[in-house]
């Protein structure tokens, strides 16, 4: 069984999103470099951690999101109609929701520049406050989405004092946001489903009997 994409879309997503939405500035209108990884790692890739200016993008954790709760099943047909009037079908478990928290780390030597930055990536995920579902092709097939899920809300988190939760030496300035969204479960069992009856009605014929006085 292939495993499930739907987080590795979602990151892909971000990454994609935050390139293109900190291209504007002084150094040019190209593609604004993010890398991948807690602040923490990148310093200690002196090829990364020296750079000026640096955006780094890290997933920090994954939880269960207990507040939606989903405890319908779907049911997807495998087949046509068959001759015993049956659709063979399958129950598909409600799917399990998560919450994905990003840590947006932003540095520069120049203050400005870095304050910039700053604004700018918290621009860009207020103008855009909801991940379309359309970049979530893994939930695409998903028959319990249907028509009801546009796309999953971004929330900007406040984390005072956050560098030192995440043992950093001094002050940077981090940017985190959570997204919640379902992980699709892989629990499917056979199931038949009756789709027509056929009631057959037999009709007696009552002979209505003429009255006395007219007989």
């Amino acid at each position: 069984m292939a495993r499930p994409k739907v987080v590795q879309e979602l990151s892909d997503y971000f990454a994609t999103l935050l390139r293109s939405g900190l291209r504007a500035g002084r150094r040019g209108e190209g593609l604004f470099p993010v890398y991948w990884g807690h602040p923490r790692d990148l310093d200690a890739h002196p090829e990364i951690g020296s750079l000026s200016p640096l955006v780094g993008l890290c997933l920090l954790q994954i939880t269960p999101e207990t507040r939606v709760r989903a405890t319908r099943v779907a049911v997807e047909a495998d087949g046509g109609l068959t001759e015993s009037s049956s659709i063979d079908a399958s129950l598909v478990a409600a799917p399990f929701w998560v919450a994905c928290r990003y840590l947006l780390s932003i540095r520069s030597d120049d203050p400005v520049e870095e304050q910039e930055l700053a604004a700018a990536a918290l621009q860009v995920l207020l103008d855009n406050p909801v991940v379309p579902l359309e970049h979530f092709d893994s939930l695409a097939p998903e028959p319990w989405l249907g028509d009801t899920i546009a796309g999953f809300p971004i929330t900007v988190r406040r984390d005072a004092g956050i560098w030192r939760d995440h043992g950093l030496s001094r002050h940077h300035l981090l940017l985190t946001f959570d997204v919640t969204l379902p992980l699709p479960s892989s629990r499917r069992r056979k199931a038949a489903r009756v789709v027509e009856r056929r009631v057959a009605l037999d009709l007696l014929e009552r002979r209505e009997e003429a009255p006395d006085d007219a007989r």
